[in-house]
């Protein structure tokens, strides 16, 4: 598929070019026309992000800014043009995403947050603005995060909460109201856990799964709102490890299923489905029904095993297999069937191993 990609995003190009110089030719560089170049330029920069042609992206999307600079110097009350350089500071920052670059980051985002704080200023209403600063405040939240500052970022997150809340109230069936809503809400949950409050992260996490229930509720085949829904329920499960989290997990399986089928050779979303077999595995085992959490853990582990050898070169990979193959020998440990324990033992000791190797870290603390 790969080389098909950049063959058609290398036409767009070509083709794209002939025509701004012919609209050089015959209008000179209208603003309206150099907006619409840079919008070109732009989804030319994602195809090439699609590709992992990141330096082709950076060199389209610096371009495009350059242009955007350029109208808002030249009518700095636009609100159309300030909007477009908001999303060009952004589309930057994501593309500088190595730890040596994080202050580089910051600075772009900045200067998007800036932007929309003085759109919002002219224009209170604007749902599209509040969207924007809702998500201006999650990513500089992240990089406060990164930075170890726990305290600004949860001040970063608490916005987006409220400025999510703002929305949600103007139109309760909004998918981008809701989305940020359970981004601020997972942020919120991940920082009362790192504040050692449990018992607040959990409440977080339930709450978030009602929105993740009315987000695939809105569009039931959005696999970004699928797989928010099911990763939602596996962590409320690991915090709840009762009948209640068991069942809300076993409900969600055949939508899970759709997730998959959905895109059968992505192998993310298969190791989704064997995370959330063990996340039922956890829950079973918990309350003493040995029976389907060995079930659960086989599922787990069969789904893994389907994979092609080149899938357990990634680590995410080793550890749920060596998660599934160790919770698997527990099991026969505990009905005393030493064959099935020695064998899942010695797959678990072997998932440790390869990890070991990739991660450089002892394989005696993985298993």
């Amino acid at each position: 598929r790969l080389p098909k990609s950049m063959a058609l995003r290398n036409k767009l190009l070509e083709t794209s070019l002939a025509a701004f110089g012919q609209l050089k030719q015959h209008g000179g560089e209208s603003p309206k026309m150099l907006a619409d170049w840079a919008t070109t330029l732009v989804a030319l920069s994602d195809m090439a992000v699609a590709v992992d042609q990141r330096e082709e992206a950076m060199r389209l999307r610096q371009e495009a800014l350059a242009i955007r600079e350029g109208l808002v110097h030249a009518e700095p009350d636009r609100a159309e043009w300030n909007r477009d350089l908001a999303v060009s500071y952004v589309l930057i920052g994501d593309l500088l995403d190595g730890p040596e670059q994080v202050a580089e980051r910051r600075a772009l985002y900045e200067k998007t947050l800036a932007i929309d704080e003085v759109l919002i200023a002219r224009q209170p209403d604007d749902v599209g603005i509040i969207n924007n600063l809702a998500f201006d405040y999650e990513r500089l939240g992240n990089l406060a995060k990164l930075r170890g500052d726990y305290p600004l970022a949860k001040s970063y997150f608490e916005k987006q909460h409220v400025l999510a809340l703002s929305l949600i109230e103007r139109d309760t069936d909004n998918p981008s109201a809701l989305w940020a809503m359970l981004c601020s809400m997972g942020q919120l949950a991940a920082m009362n856990e790192q504040a050692g409050d449990a018992a607040a992260a959990g409440r977080l996490r339930l709450d978030a799964l009602s929105v993740t229930e009315r987000l695939v509720a809105l569009d039931p085949e959005n696999p970004e709102f699928v797989k928010a829904m099911v990763s939602t329920a596996v962590s409320v499960a690991a915090d709840q490890l009762d009948s209640r989290s068991t069942a809300q997990l076993v409900r969600m399986e055949p939508l899970l299923r759709r997730f998959v089928e959905m895109e059968p050779e992505n192998h993310d979303r298969k190791r989704d489905q064997a995370h959330y077999y063990l996340a039922l595995f956890g829950a079973n085992h918990a309350v003493k029904d040995f029976a389907n959490a060995e079930r659960y853990a086989s599922r787990a582990l069969d789904v893994l095993h389907s994979l092609p050898a080149s899938a357990f070169d990634n680590p995410d990979q080793l550890r749920l297999v060596l998660t599934a193959s160790d919770s698997l020998a527990i099991l026969a440990e505990e009905r005393g069937d030493v064959e099935a324990r020695s064998a899942f033992s010695s797959e678990a000791a072997n998932a440790a191993n390869q990890l070991e190797e990739k991660l450089g870290t002892d394989s005696a603390t993985l298993i």
